[in-house]
Parts: C-alpha cells; structure tokens; sequence
C-alpha cells in the first residue's frame, strides 16, 4: 500500500507513537452479547497482531490511533487545540472473522480504516474489550456516488469557522443519551480536536467520507455550552470543493 500522506503519518502515528469455569455458563452466542459501549470508524497504524487463546482461540494485537493531551496549554479562539499524539491500545479479532484478521495480518505497520466495537465488558473469547470487527485500506478517492458536499444545520450559536483536514476517528456512545463523538486533523494548523455529532445524516455521511484519505473542508461550529456532548464541537459541513461556510 503506497505512503498515504505521508505528514499525517508523522504528526499522528509516527510519534515516539482464562475463565474456564465461566465458559458453560453462557451459550456460545451470548460471549458476544453481554454489551456495546462504543462502536464506529478509526484511521490507525497496525503495531502487531498475533493468535493466541487456551480456551478460546482469537487473534490479539496492538494498534496506535492519534490523541491529545487535554490538559495541553493552547489557544481556542485561534484553533491552536490540540497537539497531535498517538496512544497506543490493545485490540482483538474474534478467530471467525478471518478476512479482517488476515488483512490485518498481511498490513501490520500500515495505517488502515477499522471498524470497530468497544464491549463494556470483554467477551469470554477475546482478550480486550476493544475489538475489531472491520478493515480496509485507506483509498486514494472517495467513492463515486459521494456527495461532494453535506450540510445540515449549525449546532453551535458561539461561533464557527472552516477548517482543511479530514476526521479520523468516529464512534456513537450510547448508554442512556447516545452521542457520535469523534477527532479530526486540521491538516493547515496540523491540530487535532474532538467534536460530538448531533446529526444523523452527517455522522452516516462521515463514515463514507472516511473510507477515503482525501482531504476536505470542514465546518466547524461551536456551542456555549457541551449539554449531553463530551464536547461544544459540532461539525455541520464537509466540502471538497471550497471552504465551509458558504450558501
């Protein structure tokens, strides 16, 4: 797979980036079924992945994503927030889903899109709470029948703004008030920063979006207040023809 911009790579990842007694209790499609935190969409780099297992079998490994520091001094108003970082996180392949372990077998040390689904408490058959259920190389374009531009209504009456970049990480979180939270790269400022989504439309919209390492501009805006959100970020235009903002 040819180096997919390389500067993101630098900036992101390329920083120095048994209950046996248990197993009868629960049928074999319950192990997966004791419950979702999290599920959705990351561009990361694939640090190992080995198989491993005494009572059940799975594939088990390390991947690093990119972060921040929250407590990072920074400017808001100037869009200087955040530094980018990797973290590194442990993830699981259930041994059934063959084509995502082998892909990501074939691609250890690449950057990739996974798709993946974070259990509030890890199934009897996997390592890690963190499990991914999906991969695929990051493409060149975006796919053919994308709109080149999405736009729904600003969440935020604080102000907004257009930035050049692309998303990097996005998952819906649902316990009793489900919320797409995410990251996005400012490719200009060469800043990350989390958002919350309040939009449906968009958020299916940011998942296809992701498939591609194009770039595109974002639009921005902020609330005076984070309500039910992690975060007062909201995203309510992507265009790869222009800055957001405009009619």
């Amino acid at each position: 797979m040819r180096n997919l911009h390389g500067e993101i790579r630098k900036l992101t990842f390329g920083l120095a980036l048994a209950l046996p007694g248990l197993a009868l209790a629960y049928p074999a499609n319950a192990l997966f079924a004791i419950g979702t935190y999290s599920e959705g969409a990351a561009v990361v780099q694939i640090v190992k992945l080995e198989q491993s297992g005494i009572v059940f079998d799975s594939w088990e490994g390390q991947l690093k994503r990119a972060t921040f520091d929250p407590a990072e001094e920074c400017s808001e108003t100037d869009n200087q927030c955040y530094k980018p970082e990797a973290e590194t996180l442990e993830f699981s392949v259930d041994v059934d889903n063959k084509e995502t372990a082998d892909f990501i077998r074939r691609n250890v040390g690449r950057e990739m899109l996974v798709r993946f689904r974070i259990h509030r408490i890890a199934p009897l058959s996997l390592d890690s709470d963190f499990e991914v259920v999906g991969a695929e190389s990051w493409a060149e374009a975006p796919p053919a029948d994308l709109p080149l531009v999405q736009r729904v209504d600003r969440s935020g009456g604080k102000r907004s703004f257009s930035i050049y970049g692309r998303v990097l990480r996005l998952e819906y979180r649902g316990t009793v008030v489900g919320t797409w939270e995410g990251l996005y790269y400012d490719q200009e400022r060469r800043k990350v920063h989390p958002f919350s989504l309040t939009d449906e439309v968009m958020a299916q919209h940011i998942l296809r979006v992701m498939n591609s390492a194009k770039p595109y501009f974002i639009g921005v805006s902020v609330a005076y207040v984070a309500a039910v959100r992690d975060t007062n970020y909201d995203l309510f235009e992507i265009n790869y023809n222009e800055a957001a903002g405009g009619e």
